[in-house]
């Protein structure tokens, strides 16, 4: 949430290791195998933030097994959210309106 986790997607990702290679595909592909291995037939998919993207993309890729969806606080994993957050943008904004 703050930007400050590591690896970071402001890193270069030459140090990334083979944490580059890792896909929102594959990432719906492990909990879809979590599922599975759990033996569990369908379920209610919660997603927050960063997760609520990868919510959606689990939903569209194994509509058969969602019940439903809770999300919230929606990223959709733009190019204009990531400049937002990381250049500050959507911080400075949110705090001159909360100050108005």
């Amino acid at each position: 949430g703050t930007g400050l986790s590591q690896p970071s997607v402001r890193d270069d990702y030459r140090h990334m290791g083979h944490y580059a290679d890792i896909s929102i595909e594959q990432m719906s592909a492990d909990f879809e195998h979590v599922r599975t291995s759990l033996g569990i037939d369908k379920w209610l998919v919660f997603g927050g933030s960063w997760g609520s993207t990868l919510g959606l993309d689990y939903a569209l890729s194994y509509p058969e097994v969602c019940t439903g969806l809770i999300l919230r606080g929606i990223f959709l994993n733009t190019v204009a959210e990531m400049e937002a957050i990381y250049t500050r943008k959507a911080f400075d904004g949110n705090a001159r309106r909360l100050a108005a």
